[in-house]
C-alpha cells in the first residue's frame, strides 16, 4: 500500500508476502472502509490521497482476515473518522491486531475513548 509520509511504508513488505499469501487492503467508501485483494502494482490514490484497490470486486468478509496491520499502536492515536475502529469492532472480525508505527511515536499514555480498538501487538522501526 501506499501510507502518508508520517506512517511506516510496507510497500515493499506487501509486494513480497503477496507472493505466499492472500494480502487485503482498505477502501474507503464514504463513511466505511473496507478490504479488497491486494494486487501489486494495481493501487491507485483514493481517499486521503492514500493508494487503494481501484478495482473493488466484492470486499473481504472481516471473518476471513487472520492478521490485521494497522497504522499507529496501542490505543492509536488515528486521523479523526475512526474507520479502523469501526472496521475491527465488527463481530465476524477475530484478527491479530498490529500497530505499526515509528518508534518515535510511542508514548506512554494516550487519551481513550469507549469506541478506541486496542492493538494486540505493536511493531516499531527499532
Amino acid at each position: 500500500c501506499a501510507p502518508p509520509p508520517d506512517e511506516p511504508q510496507t510497500g515493499a513488505a506487501l509486494a513480497r508476502w503477496s507472493a505466499a499469501k492472500r494480502i487485503v487492503v482498505p477502501r474507503v467508501e464514504g463513511d466505511a472502509m473496507r478490504f479488497y485483494d491486494y494486487a501489486p502494482g494495481e493501487l491507485c490514490r483514493g481517499a486521503f490521497g492514500i493508494a487503494e484497490p481501484s478495482v473493488a470486486e466484492r470486499p473481504c468478509d472481516p471473518a476471513e482476515i487472520n492478521f490485521i496491520a494497522v497504522p499507529a499502536a496501542g490505543a492509536r492515536m488515528g486521523r479523526g473518522r475512526g474507520y479502523y475502529d469501526k472496521y475491527l469492532s465488527q463481530s465476524g472480525f477475530r484478527g491479530v491486531k498490529a500497530g505499526v508505527c515509528y518508534a518515535h511515536q510511542l508514548v506512554v499514555e494516550l487519551p481513550v475513548e469507549l469506541h478506541d480498538v486496542f492493538m494486540d501487538y505493536v511493531v516499531t522501526n527499532d
